[in-house]
């Protein structure tokens, strides 16, 4: 459980992907264009250059091992924003809301079937019935959407280590509840259904994620965007608007307000989640919305 914290508050990609692909499939939506680009300047007059980088959690080292013009972006910039600071104290902060703390169980909030299938799951990740029972819904479903790690430090992970390690200045765009009432403000129901849907295709998890890694290998926002709004479609309306608002919209918003003065003082390498750049509400429209060019490097 020591880098369970740092694992899941980068799940938010392969969240959304994974009840994406693991649902029946309907006709795929082709864009007319498309925009290519993981990495994109950030410019304005008056202003230094600065970098935005769409990033996966996964310790693939087809992503890991980034590309020259991503290392010269990242090596140039003497300050490092992220979603949030990977450190002990927000790790202890989150985590405690992750399990119940008013007397109630899992077992109860979510019945005997679910909850069984979730022992099962997790027992392959080393987990006991008594530590899984005292999770919320909500943390037994983010801690089954992570891929496991298999040869190394996942990309966000890595990227924060190399910050530290070269001195850079390292910006949280979030702070750690705020990345915790995503998911802990859901009602309980909701946090089953979620639960529930990974533990249907829970067989079948390496396949979406190696899936999931090929489509971020193209580089392709337009399609990564267009799988999200299939999913939003299947997921049910109403489910759907309140997991994409809470997940994607409302973050995208309160995280682009917090780069301004950071892009003010310029020379900085951002690095979110590949699925919050594309979209009407994504990062790259915010940004240009308040005056700044965004040209995709890689």
């Amino acid at each position: 459980m020591k880098h369970l914290y740092q694992r899941s508050c980068y799940v938010v990609l392969f969240v959304c992907f994974l009840l994406v692909a693991c649902t029946p499939k309907v006709q795929e939506i082709k864009p007319e264009s498309t925009s290519i680009g993981l990495l994109w300047t950030i410019s304005k007059p008056g202003f230094s250059d600065s970098f935005l980088f769409g990033t996966i959690h996964s310790d693939d080292e087809r992503i890991t091992n980034l590309s020259t013009e991503v290392q010269h972006a990242f090596n140039s910039s003497p300050a490092f924003a992220l979603e949030l600071i990977l450190d002990e104290a927000a790790t202890k902060s989150v985590m405690a809301h992750m399990y119940f703390s008013d007397g109630n169980t899992l077992q109860n909030v979510i019945g005997d079937d679910l909850f069984k299938r979730s022992v099962e799951a997790l027992s392959k990740k080393g987990m006991s019935s008594k530590a899984v029972n005292r999770m919320k819904p909500w943390a037994v479903f983010t801690l089954l959407n992570m891929p496991d790690n298999q040869s190394g430090t996942f990309l966000d992970a890595m990227l924060y280590d190399k910050a530290l390690k070269t001195n850079k200045k390292v910006v949280g765009l979030e702070t750690p509840m705020e990345q915790v009432s995503v998911f802990n403000g859901l009602d309980y129901d909701i946090q089953t259904q979620l639960l529930e849907k990974t533990l249907d295709q829970y067989t079948d998890m390496q396949k979406v994620m190696d899936e999931i890694i090929g489509i971020y290998l193209t580089r392709d926002l337009e399609e990564i965007l267009q799988i999200n709004e299939k999913y939003n479609r299947l997921m049910g309306k109403e489910l759907a608007t309140i997991f994409n608002k809470r997940l994607l919209t409302d973050r995208n918003v309160r995280m682009a307000e917090r780069m301004l003065p950071l892009l003010e003082e310029g020379q900085v390498f951002i690095g979110v989640g590949a699925l919050h750049l594309p979209g009407e509400d994504g990062l790259i429209t915010l940004l240009k919305q308040q005056g700044f060019v965004l040209e995709s490097v890689y």
